[in-house]
């Protein structure tokens, strides 16, 4: 569905169409909903397992849950800029239309796969917290207690003792 309303918003018109233009000025993105889809994204943006992953060398397994914090991240950005979304289809454009993002979001999520996997989880981590200062500072309403709550279990490095 929000990928018809944003074709609707931002297709290229071929033709004139006073229904078209009647459509196009009354769509909105409900703030009510903007808000609930957000908070779906928050509730599963993270992960307490990064560093364990890293610290391992589960490459796969850790690419995997960035590679799908990073989605997440787009889809809540779309959200967040009252955009209808069109999903993970080409993120750099999308994220380049972006007003609300963290600074240098696509080259971020691209240096996320080259960095050193502890720099890796690093940067995702810093990433995600600058997107809730985002959500904080631009929905107000939408509380990141839980967010909050579950950082705090997160895992801290393991360093084995000789």
């Amino acid at each position: 569905m929000q990928e018809t309303l944003w074709v609707i918003q931002n297709g290229v018109v071929l033709k004139n169409s006073e229904l078209l233009e009647k459509w196009r000025s009354t769509i909105q993105y409900p703030r009510s909903i903007q808000a609930k889809i957000v908070e779906s994204h928050l509730e599963v943006i993270t992960s307490c397992d990064l560093q364990l992953h890293a610290h391992r060398g589960d490459v796969a397994l850790l690419f995997g849950l960035i590679s799908g914090m990073q989605k997440r991240i787009v889809y809540l950005l779309f959200a967040l800029n009252g955009s209808f979304s069109i999903g993970t289809k080409n993120m750099a454009k999308s994220l380049s239309a972006f007003e609300i993002k963290p600074r240098d979001t696509w080259l971020r999520f691209q240096e996320a796969y080259k960095a050193h996997l502890s720099s890796c989880v690093e940067e995702t981590e810093l990433l995600i917290d600058e997107v809730v200062e985002l959500v904080q500072e631009h929905l107000p309403e939408v509380s990141v207690t839980e967010l909050n709550r579950f950082q705090a279990f997160r895992r801290s490095a393991w360093s084995p003792t000789i």
